[in-house]
C-alpha cells in the first residue's frame, strides 16, 4: 500500500488513520492476523489491512479520552506535514513513542496490554525472525535466570488478575527448570498473604513432569 484516497470531509480521520497505521498496536495486530507476516514475509494483503480495528471515538469505551487522543494524533500529523521537507528518516523515528502513546490512549489500553504488545515487537518477533546482518543476539535465545522468571511471573499474574474476582489472585509457582526448559504452575487463591511468585523448584521437577 502506497497511498489512501479520501474525501476532503474525511481529512481529519485520514490523518489519525496515518497515526494508527504507523503504531506498534497495528504492527502487533498484523503479526497475529496476517498469515504472510507470521511466515516471515513483510507483506500484508489489502483485505487484511481492512480488518485493522478503527472505531470512531464515540464507539470506544471512553469517548472523551479517545477524542482527546484523536485530536493529538491529528495535530501530530499536521506538525509533521509542515516539516516534511526537512525531516530525515532518523528524525521521524523520534516520533514513534508519541504515536504509540496516542494510539494506546485512544483504545484505552492498560499497562499489561501495552507490555504484551511491546514485548512481542521487541523480543518475540526478532527472536522468531532474526536478521542475518543484525549485530544483536535475539533476546529470547539468551539464557534466563530466576530474576527473569520472577519478572515474567509478576506480569503474568497481574494480567490474569484483571480477569478474576476481586477476592482471588493468581500465584505463579516455579516447579522445575533445566538449561532448556522452565516449568511454572498457576494457582488461583483467595489467600492475600501469598505472593505472586513462589519458588518451589526441586532438582527432579522437570523429570517428574515429563514422565507423568
Amino acid at each position: 500500500m502506497q497511498a489512501i484516497s479520501f474525501e476532503k470531509k474525511d481529512e481529519r480521520q485520514a490523518k489519525f488513520l496515518t497515526v494508527l497505521l504507523n503504531s506498534s498496536l497495528t504492527a502487533w495486530f498484523l503479526f497475529h492476523h496476517s498469515s504472510n507476516t507470521g511466515m516471515e514475509r513483510d507483506k500484508v494483503h489489502q483485505e487484511q489491512l481492512l480488518d485493522i480495528p478503527f472505531p470512531l471515538p464515540e464507539q470506544t469505551c471512553d469517548e472523551n479520552q479517545s477524542r482527546q487522543a484523536f485530536n493529538q494524533g491529528v495535530k501530530l500529523i499536521e506538525h509533521l506535514l509542515k516539516q516534511k521537507d526537512k525531516l530525515l528518516q532518523s528524525e521521524l523515528s523520534e516520533y514513534m513513542s508519541d504515536i504509540d502513546k496516542i494510539v494506546y490512549n485512544y483504545f484505552g489500553l492498560c499497562e499489561t496490554d501495552i507490555l504484551l504488545i511491546e514485548d512481542t515487537l521487541k523480543h518475540v518477533i526478532p527472536s522468531m525472525q532474526p536478521r542475518a546482518r543484525s549485530k544483536n543476539f535475539p533476546s529470547l535465545w539468551k539464557d534466563t535466570y530466576e530474576s527473569d522468571w520472577e519478572h515474567y511471573s509478576k506480569w503474568f499474574s497481574f494480567g490474569l488478575n484483571n480477569w478474576l474476582e476481586k477476592s482471588y489472585h493468581a500465584v505463579v509457582e516455579l516447579i522445575g527448570s533445566s538449561p532448556d526448559l522452565v516449568v511454572v504452575g498457576i494457582h488461583l487463591t483467595d489467600d492475600s498473604k501469598r505472593k505472586y511468585f513462589e519458588n518451589n523448584r526441586n532438582t527432579n521437577g522437570i523429570d517428574q513432569i515429563l514422565n507423568s
